[in-house]
């Protein structure tokens, strides 16, 4: 197991040293950005897989037997190999490509399955690393069996171009040892892509099966991993929707697309090395609180600026009025604390219940002590809050009598 530990090490090693030289390399030449968020999403773009890297290496040093830590470590071997930078030093496709230049531009063919094909395991593996019974190892038998039928098309195919780097280059080289036209190629695509696509549906099917079917502390560690993916989900699809955003804003949301991406490994991590385990339960919470009052606050701003706009046009015949906005403004700061109060009291009422309850069964509970002082109505109370809150088998209460000593 040290020595698995060591290579996992070594390939962050390796992987961080290319990293740096890199970034290094794609600042200077960007330089100078035009503003911070484009700096920023460079040096992002840089260390995303280093930080997947990483964490699963500290997944394999802790629990080398975890398959998880080594899927996390398996995006990484795609940076060892600076393909990009090989190929773009050829301007045009050479009479005699050499041998470097053939392995390089068939790399980036099937190099992108190391990056997929986690995304296709973990939610079967994880967080034990083992699927949840004998039915769902099929899965991943079939994901590598559909890993393998491509790596053989893109093994044997007639020619040769840079499609997995960005921009992809304008040339193509043949393939010494292909013999699959293009048109026999995207009919062989065809089933790859219907059973990728069954394949990842039934993928992230798994791990709601097994979160119905977890307790406990497994069941912890898979909200971890849903939460990263609501997140990251979320964020994709907002930026989906406003693509046609430019400047500024675009920026901003890839930004923000590149964190809650960097979330899915932390999450994994957090949940396989059970680190600070049960503050997910607290997190979601208030990202839902956070989220909806954030939404309502912003409907009701612009709704007002909207309304306020108009109505001084039709008052002043002023198309904008500073005083509208300085208006909104108040009243969003006005109504924050009361929404957000009111907006907690929903989530927990709807989401969780238990708590809710529990706080409402206390809050009764106080205003009965604050008024009542005999003993004898007291402790039955005592007793009914304590397990209307906390649920136990059994509770008891002992009360000292009056004159003995503890």
């Amino acid at each position: 197991m040290k020595r698995l530990v060591s290579v996992a090490w070594a390939i962050f090693g390796l992987f961080a040293v290319n990293i740096i030289i890199q970034s290094v390399v794609t600042l200077r030449a960007k330089a100078p950005f035009s503003n911070l968020f484009v700096a920023v999403n460079t040096l992002l773009d840089g260390i995303i897989v280093g930080v997947f890297v990483l964490l699963g290496v500290l997944i394999v040093t802790r629990q080398p037997k975890n398959v998880i830590g080594w899927l996390i470590v398996l995006p990484g071997l795609v940076g060892l190999i600076p393909n990009e930078s090989y190929i773009r030093s050829f301007n045009s496709a050479p009479s005699q490509p050499p041998v470097g230049l053939i392995l390089a531009v068939w790399f980036t063919y099937w190099n992108w399955l190391l990056l997929i094909l986690p995304i296709l395991f973990i939610p079967v593996l994880f967080p034990t690393g083992r699927p949840l019974s004998g039915r769902w190892r099929w899965l991943i038998v079939a994901g590598l069996a559909l890993a393998v039928y491509f790596f053989l098309i893109a093994s044997f195919q007639s020619r040769f171009a840079g499609v997995n780097i960005n921009p992809p280059v304008d040339w193509s080289i043949a393939n010494p040892i292909g013999f699959l036209s293009d048109p026999i190629v995207e009919t062989l695509i065809g089933p790859f892509l219907v059973g990728m696509i069954l394949v990842t549906i039934l993928s992230f099917a798994s791990i709601f099966v097994r979160y119905r079917a977890a307790g406990g502390v497994e069941r912890q560690q898979i909200k971890w991993l849903l939460y990263a993916c609501a997140l990251f989900a979320a964020t994709y699809i907002a930026r989906f929707l406003l693509s046609d955003l430019q400047g500024i804003l675009d920026d901003i949301l890839r930004t923000s697309l590149n964190l809650t991406f960097l979330a899915l490994p932390a999450a994994i991590a957090i949940a396989i090395l059970r680190y600070r385990l049960w503050d997910i339960d607290v997190i979601i919470r208030r990202t839902l609180q956070y989220s909806l009052v954030t939404g309502l606050l912003a409907l009701v701003y612009f709704g007002s600026v909207l309304l306020g706009q108009r109505l001084a046009g039709a008052l002043t015949g002023r198309q904008e009025s500073p005083l509208v906005v300085v208006i909104s403004t108040l009243l969003i700061a006005a109504l924050f604390n009361p929404l957000r109060v009111r907006v907690q009291a929903f989530i927990d009422r709807r989401f969780y219940r238990r708590k809710y309850d529990a706080i409402q069964t206390l809050a009764a509970f106080t205003e009965t002590a604050r008024d009542e002082t005999r003993l004898e109505a007291l402790v039955p109370a005592l007793l009914g809050a304590v397990k209307d809150s906390l649920q136990p088998e059994q509770a008891w209460l002992w009360l000292k009598k009056p004159g003995r000593s503890a």
